[in-house]
């Protein structure tokens, strides 16, 4: 069975359509405290898979070696500074849209350094004019 990791994960979206005969979630990650209440009650209630940690900052997130392989990183970073109805100031230096590059820089961490074999990444269409 494949793991994911889901970061920016909402209250689990991802991780519910990937549901455990696709891959077992190992790690979600929210800075949203109402998001993490409703991951931790799915994970109470059976929903999401009860061994999971949930972690509130992808800056600060880490791989560790219990969190076991992770095969799939799952991200849907925000969309802000990227979509036509925000500021449009793209996906680099002190943006919130910048916070993709820790989810590259998770996914890299992951399985000893050897990193996570894919990327799912969700993102509004206007990325492709942030020069990404």
């Amino acid at each position: 069975m494949l793991r994911s990791a889901d970061l920016f994960a909402g209250v689990g979206g991802a991780s519910l359509a990937l549901d455990d005969r696709v891959a077992r979630t190992r790690v979600f990650c929210d800075i949203s405290g109402f998001a993490r209440s409703v991951l931790a009650d799915r994970i109470r209630e059976g929903a999401l898979p009860r061994d999971a940690r949930v972690h509130d900052d992808v800056r600060t997130l880490r791989w560790r070696p219990e969190d076991g392989w992770i095969d799939i990183v799952c991200s849907g970073s925000p969309c802000q500074d990227l979509s036509r109805m925000g500021e449009q100031r793209g996906a680099t230096g002190d943006t919130r849209s910048s916070l993709f590059v820790e989810a590259l820089r998770y996914a890299s961490e992951c399985n000893f350094g050897e990193g996570a074999a894919w990327i799912v990444w969700e993102n509004v269409s206007d990325i492709a004019n942030c020069g990404l």
